[in-house]
């Protein structure tokens, strides 16, 4: 095969010890290496999770299920290609099913040189497809998105003016130092633009490995901060939403929560893609997380992060290709939880209400809840 420059890695999945004898002197080792076996789907599976393979041979049908549905998955998952070989009486109906996805069918009993031939097609299949993700891969790490930068560097110089101004008053009667609070924040902008500069170097398909990650660490420091008595644990008015060491380090689990859920959805929801359509893959796993997230998160009480939150899963699942419908669901199941939220947690009500009425009418508390939104509303009169 001149075309070719390197070796293909291959996985032969069958039962029959005959088919592996019949087709292993087609794969020569200068050629194909290495080649793998597996004699059931589970098995399989398996290797699949741990080894990256180029072609995969299924001899259907097999032990524990027929092969068609991990062909699927193999093409929709990963840039292998797979040669599924099928007895003629059901080639036209697998081949229908199939095809779609980019599987090669190939009907059974059949000759050496066929399979000989498909296998060469594969090999410039998956060369293509290398080429293409070697072309994805640094389009991945490309040069900074200008636009987006010059409005990521407005946003935080308009955020540190605004804050200096706001706080000269305060930080001068508090520390003696009117620029406290904005060197403070100068600080961690820098910190924040040199992190987000190495950051945008980094080829964003890595991040699919940490998806699960951040979701159980994001679960696990939400839990965290609601034990009670925890002294890593952070109370300021009447609400638990940051861990840390109070004057020296302190975050918010919330802030964890969202980049877990921006990661995890768009890594499960890219590879799902038209299955995001059925309740069962495309809505439950997402709806239970977010409740989930939305319930723990509320315990602290955090109403403001639960919104966000909220609103960043839904807008994902929409991009990725849930259904219209599902929405509206979703808002009579929304209106459902909040209204078990206020008889569950009566003290909830309470803040909520409070948030809402400071918004409508501010005046009404102009030294308590209201005192921020008057002071901007004289800001921005005053000039």
């Amino acid at each position: 095969m001149v075309f070719q420059e390197r070796t293909y890695s291959v996985l032969i999945v069958t039962a029959s010890d005959s088919f592996t004898d019949s087709v292993m002197p087609l794969l020569p080792m200068t050629d194909y290496w290495p080649v793998s076996t597996a004699r059931s789907v589970g098995e399989a599976r398996r290797k699949l999770t741990d080894t990256e393979f180029d072609i995969v041979l299924i001899n259907t049908p097999l032990p524990d299920d027929f092969g068609m549905g991990l062909a699927i998955d193999i093409c929709s998952g990963s840039g292998a290609g797979v040669l599924l070989l099928v007895k003629s009486d059901q080639y036209n109906d697998v081949y229908a099913k199939v095809v779609g996805y980019g599987v090669i069918t190939l009907s059974k009993p059949t000759s050496r040189q066929m399979v000989a031939q498909n296998l060469r097609v594969l090999c410039a299949t998956r060369e293509r497809m290398r080429q293409m993700e070697q072309k994805h891969n640094q389009a991945a790490r490309g040069s900074m998105d200008l636009p987006f930068l010059i409005l990521t560097v407005l946003l935080t110089v308009v955020g540190l003016i605004m804050l200096f101004s706001a706080s000269f008053p305060r930080a001068y009667y508090d520390t003696g130092d009117g620029t406290y609070y904005f060197k403070r924040q100068a600080l961690f902008a820098a910190v924040g633009m040199a992190a987000m500069f190495v950051i945008a170097k980094i080829n964003y398909q890595r991040w699919r490995g940490a998806s699960r990650m951040l979701v159980g660490l994001a679960l696990f420091l939400l839990i965290l901060v609601i034990i009670p008595h925890n002294p890593l644990a952070i109370t300021a008015n009447n609400a638990t939403r940051w861990l840390g060491i109070k004057g020296v380090f302190q975050f918010q689990p919330s802030e964890i929560a969202k980049l877990a859920v921006i990661v995890y959805f768009a890594d499960t929801i890219s590879k799902k893609k038209e299955k995001m359509l059925t309740w069962r893959q495309g809505i439950l796993p997402y709806v239970a997380l977010l409740g989930v997230i939305s319930v723990l998160m509320m315990l602290e009480p955090h109403l403001s992060g639960t919104v966000l939150i909220l609103g960043i899963g839904a807008v994902l699942m929409f991009v990725g290709g849930t259904g219209l419908k599902w929405f509206v669901l979703a808002g009579a199941g929304g209106a459902a939880a909040i209204g078990a939220a206020i008889i569950i947690m009566p003290d909830l009500v309470p803040y909520a209400a409070s948030r809402l009425s400071s918004w409508l009418d501010p005046f009404a508390d102009p030294l308590g809840d209201g005192h921020q939104t008057i002071q901007s509303l004289y800001a921005i009169g005053s000039g």
